[in-house]
């Protein structure tokens, strides 16, 4: 693939690794969504860094996304707000389910620009999307 202008320091040649997992599984494929981002993501474990004695800090809940076919592909802080972006890897309709410490929500566009209120109830947003639909959402905590 590519221009049949020859590129040859383009060719991404030399070794090269990959890592392939194979799921026996009778059931549809979107089923099988939160299973390839087990695969994806390694578990990171590191030594900490501060004195032994130290205190734990108390147990938190942190930010969840739930719901079928649905992922979180990022989080970040932008402008005093967390900016969320999940998508519906499903054919059909779906809804994402969002918990955390947070008392407002709104829509944004792919750009971050913000839009529309959406509900919040006791830290819960539920969000209805449609097949392979991609939303942008920052969060609020007000309190």
């Amino acid at each position: 693939a590519g221009p049949q202008l020859p590129t040859p320091a383009a060719q991404s040649r030399g070794v090269r690794k990959v890592s392939l997992a194979l799921m026996p599984y009778q059931g549809s494929w979107e089923e099988v969504v939160p299973q390839a981002e087990v695969f994806r993501h390694d578990l990171l474990a590191v030594p900490g860094q501060g004195p032994r004695d130290l205190p734990l800090p108390a147990p938190a809940a942190g930010l969840t996304v739930t719901g079928k076919g649905v992922t979180m592909t990022s989080l970040r802080d932008r402008d005093g707000r967390h900016e969320l972006r999940v998508v519906a890897l499903t054919p059909g309709n779906t809804e994402a389910v969002i918990t955390g410490d947070f008392t407002e929500a709104t829509h944004a566009d792919l750009r971050g620009r913000p839009g529309d209120p959406l509900p919040v109830t006791d830290g819960t947003l539920r969000l209805p999307l449609k097949p392979w639909e991609i939303a942008t959402i920052h969060l609020v905590n007000s309190r």
